[in-house]
């Protein structure tokens, strides 16, 4: 065993001597207090180890400790419906043992040692059978729909000599023994590790041929992922909200409470306020006023959030109103164009005309509408406020305020991973606020998977590193998750990954990178940056597992990107773009009209379309028609748009104008899709394609009665279009009832209209 000295510290980095006979990659303890962390480069005696804890208080001449070991994970029953951060560690137990802040140097074991697991051996195999790498032993049902498949791990071959009966073991009981030759024996237990960095073994790659269902039409039908595909989501960093202590919130009823006082009835007295961001769900719902951008409206917060700002913007207007909100926090603004646009209040200017509730009504102290408030200053100020925010999935805003303002909030929904079709979800929070953690972890709670109706939380895997942690264990949540997802993949599972984001980890790339005083590439980032993307990226695929019964598994690896000012042509996001096969691009200006989810149809893209092609024809024969119908009048919308905003839409002969009301029609319902609404949220194939299809046969019927003579006028007041409006809510499961009732009715509707204009 090594045991070297440290010679440098620099923040995240500590260089130690003495350390011959390390290797790359080994896994060292730093310091007294035993801190964990991995050598990254060797120069003759000396070791520079990237550490994954805090390294404050770390002092030249202290012990470093070799362990001769990789970082790897701990893989068995116990993976599933848990918290680990980015290194392996089971948060709830580190919450029961220490309390709600981990500290230095505490190791704990991933996986529970006490636990009892219902082993049920294989009917396959029996002592005296040949083994391998991954062969089948037997099962454990670890939650109601998730079966862990225990496996002869990697690099075990030989001959079974014993193979334990149906019975209760822990993961360190043996199992199983492997005569290895040479009179040589190897103990099998359920649990065994694995290096994070190395890819486990499979015998050939296949084509992604079957589309990753997630439920959400914009991806299902125009950019499909294929199951074992790559494809990444870019959108800039989540924007920030938060108002000060005392603001009141105007209550449905007419009468106001004051946030902060609702945080405290939520989280209850006699706390202290320590933990840098908190959300919690509200026990009742709270009606609120909210505005949808052109009128005001009864709706209903569902979570409160608290945290922290040193920074706040001070508003004063024309009517005397005095704002205090974050710098990057929302308002609502009337543009030049007439339409609503929501603009960060460090980025408002004198002259602009807010938009804000008009006049109470001095009966029941509800506003009756809304005006314009003249901006007269905008200033940036310190001071160090805790501030709050609530919830409201409906609008994303609410009013409140001494002089009643509308004010904006925003909320993360992690949608691949609640609604994919997969066996099961990993859910990467790489450098992600604790309070979007906090929040993604409250809805998995209280979602249910569409196809057991079990909870979702039964087949998902959380890795928690959030934006307070050490930057360095960023890369180790990344590639935890990976090769847990590697690992179910082994089971002939298909497995979705999503890395929220990639973008953070680069960040500790980089930060690494320079305390190494390594040569920068673009932007700062290190040369290597492309490479360590691919070595994650590549991890992904469909493939042929090794091991006896024969099996066939999937993992698909989504990464969020989040390019400081949603510039797309940053170094993370075009290194990205090489190694994937489909690109959600969110788009910040759908986002400010409330069209969500914001992903933009001019800017995204999938190179797995042909490959899907063949799966969605065995139910949909004219799946790719329908698809490239629909996008080319996007497309064409786009280009008349130019047009438009030059010389007016009245300018525009009525066949361009009827394509703009179908290119409408698929925006807004269609592309649309509410994340929150019961029935909306999860769109099912067949009522995806019958949807769209319902659209693209009111324009074809549309397009004949213009050129026979019937005014658009017409066509416009037609009540079909009120009807196709409200598809989205009908339920998947009578759903091909109203698709053939609007099928037939727009036929007839438009065969009455031609004939009523020839007459």
């Amino acid at each position: 065993m090594v045991v070297g000295r440290i010679m440098r510290v620099s923040g995240p980095l500590v260089v130690a001597e003495n350390m011959k006979g390390s290797m790359v990659y080994e896994v060292v303890h730093v310091g007294e207090e035993r801190l964990i962390g991995e050598i990254i480069g060797l120069q003759e005696d000396k070791a520079f180890i990237q550490v994954y804890e805090d390294t404050s208080g770390l002092r030249v001449g202290e012990p470093v400790e070799g362990t001769g070991n990789l970082l790897s994970a701990e893989l068995g029953p116990g993976i599933v419906g848990k918290v680990f951060d980015g290194l392996q560690r089971p948060l709830s137990v580190l919450g029961g043992l220490i309390g709600p802040f981990i500290e230095k140097g505490v190791k704990v074991e991933a996986l529970p040692r006490d636990i009892k697991w219902g082993f049920i051996k294989s009917s396959s195999i029996r002592p005296g059978d040949k083994v391998e790498p991954g062969t089948l032993l037997g099962s454990v049902k670890e939650t109601q729909i998730m079966e862990h498949k225990i496996m002869v791990p990697p690099g075990i071959h030989g001959t079974l000599k014993e193979l334990a009966p149906d019975g209760e073991y822990t993961i360190e009981d043996t199992i199983a023994v492997v005569d290895l030759g040479g009179g040589k024996l190897k103990e099998l237990r359920m649990m065994h590790k694995w290096p994070v960095r190395k890819p486990r073994p499979y015998i050939n790659r296949l084509e992604p041929v079957h589309p990753l269902i997630t439920g959400t039409r914009v991806l299902d039908m125009m950019f499909p992922i294929a199951r074992g595909g790559k494809a990444a989501v870019p959108g800039g960093f989540g924007s920030g909200k938060c108002l000060m202590p005392g603001t009141p919130v105007l209550l449905s009823d007419g009468s106001q409470k004051k946030i902060d006082e609702i945080f405290e009835e939520v989280k209850g007295e006699g706390h202290v306020h320590e933990i840098p961001e908190e959300i919690y769900e509200l026990r009742e719902p709270l009606s609120l006023i909210g505005f949808d951008g052109k009128r005001l409206k009864t709706v209903e917060a569902t979570h409160i959030y608290r945290g922290f700002t040193s920074k706040v913007s001070r508003i004063k207007t024309a009517l005397g109103r005095l704002i205090e909100v974050t710098p990057i926090h929302k308002l609502p603004v009337l543009g030049k164009d007439n339409a609503v646009h929501e603009i960060r209040a460090m980025d408002l200017m004198p002259g602009m005309p807010l938009i804000v509730p008009r006049d109470l009504d001095s009966a029941i102290g509800i506003p009756k509408g809304v005006i314009t408030d003249e901006i007269e200053s905008v200033e940036l100020i310190d001071k160090d406020t805790m501030v709050y925010d609530l919830v409201v999935p409906e609008t994303h805003n609410f009013v409140g305020g001494v002089d009643p303002v509308i004010f904006h909030n925003t909320v993360l929904l992690q949608t691949l991973t609640k609604w994919a079709r997969t066996q099961l979800n990993i859910y990467v929070g790489c450098g992600e606020r604790g309070n979007e953690m906090a929040d993604a972890l409250h809805s998995f709670l209280k979602l249910k998977d569409p196809k057991s109706g079990r909870p979702l939380a039964e087949k998902a895997v959380f890795i928690a590193n959030t934006s307070n942690m050490p930057v360095a264990a960023r890369e180790t949540s990344v590639f935890l998750g990976v090769t847990i997802g590697e690992y179910f993949r082994d089971m002939g599972y298909d497995v979705l990954m999503v890395a929220d984001s990639t973008s953070r980890w680069a960040e500790a790339m980089r930060e690494i990178s320079a305390r190494l005083e390594e040569m920068p590439g673009e932007e700062g980032f290190p040369a290597y940056l492309g490479s360590r993307l691919a070595e994650f990226y590549e991890r992904s695929g469909r493939v042929n597992c090794v091991g006896e019964p024969p099996r066939e598994g999937s993992l698909t690896i989504v990464g969020a990107v989040s390019p400081p000012g949603a510039d797309f042509s940053e170094p993370v996001t075009q290194n990205t773009l090489r190694y994937i096969g489909t690109l959600v691009a969110l788009d910040i200006s759908l986002a400010n009209r409330r069209h969500f989810p914001a992903v933009s149809w001019l800017l995204s893209y999938s190179l797995y379309v042909e490959s899907v092609e063949k799966w969605w024809k065995k139910q949909f024969p004219d799946w790719l028609s329908v698809r490239n119908e629909a996008l080319k009048i996007l497309q064409r919308e786009n280009e008349l748009m130019e047009i438009v905003r030059l010389v007016g839409p009245d300018a525009l002969p009525d066949d361009d104008k009827l394509l703009l009301d179908a290119a409408r029609m698929i925006r807004e319902d269609f592309l649309q899709q509410n994340a929150f609404h019961p029935i909306d949220a999860y769109s099912p194939p067949e009522k995806t394609v019958m949807m769209l299809k319902v659209i693209l046969e009111f324009y074809h019927n549309a397009s004949k009665a213009l050129s026979s003579g019937v005014p658009l006028q017409k066509i416009r007041q037609s009540p079909l279009r009120a009807k196709i409006a409200r598809m989205k809510e009908i339920p998947a499961n009578k759903f091909r009832e109203s698709y053939e009732s609007l099928m037939e009715e727009t036929s007839t509707f438009f065969n009455n209209l031609v004939k009523g204009g020839k007459e």
